[in-house]
């Protein structure tokens, strides 16, 4: 932008903000059916958060992601210590090397923080195999409030 082009956009701006006054609307009770186009005139805040904890966004297997590092084998096997679904939370502490199975909108308990989706592993016995490359710390789980809070 030329400086002869930004002086003159600058006196616009400033004309305009000399002359513009802001209107002094009370805010009215509108029905939410008829609320279209209006404008809220305070934040609406939810009475708690959504999702209540954090819980897994698909079937799968709920680990550490901190359990391997980033130039581990391109295949990992891991114990499954137990199962988590949306009604049954684990109760017991997850050890370190381990899998917990967890169903979609099961709660992730502490320290577990990603979900390998059930697709992408092969269960042999009481252990799941999976490529740790395809994961990081936060894959496939929804946090408490994300939605909203």
């Amino acid at each position: 932008m030329s400086n002869a082009i930004r002086a003159d956009f600058d006196q616009v701006i400033d004309h305009l903000r000399q002359t513009i006054q802001p209107l002094a609307l009370a805010p009215i009770a509108t029905p939410l059916l008829e609320a279209e186009g209006c404008i809220l005139a305070q934040d609406i805040c939810a009475q708690f958060d959504f999702p209540l904890f954090d819980n897994s966004a698909m079937d799968g297997f709920a680990i550490r992601s901190s359990d391997f590092a980033k130039d581990s084998p391109s295949v990992l096997t891991m114990p499954i210590c137990g199962l988590a679904t949306a009604g049954h939370p684990f109760e017991e502490e997850v050890p370190h090397g381990a899998a917990l199975r967890v169903m979609t909108g099961a709660p992730i308990p502490p320290g577990l923080d990603a979900v390998i989706p059930i697709e992408q592993t092969e269960v042999i016995d009481q252990t799941v195999r999976f490529a740790p490359g395809l994961l990081t710390a936060g894959s496939n789980v929804r946090h408490q409030g994300e939605i909203f809070h």
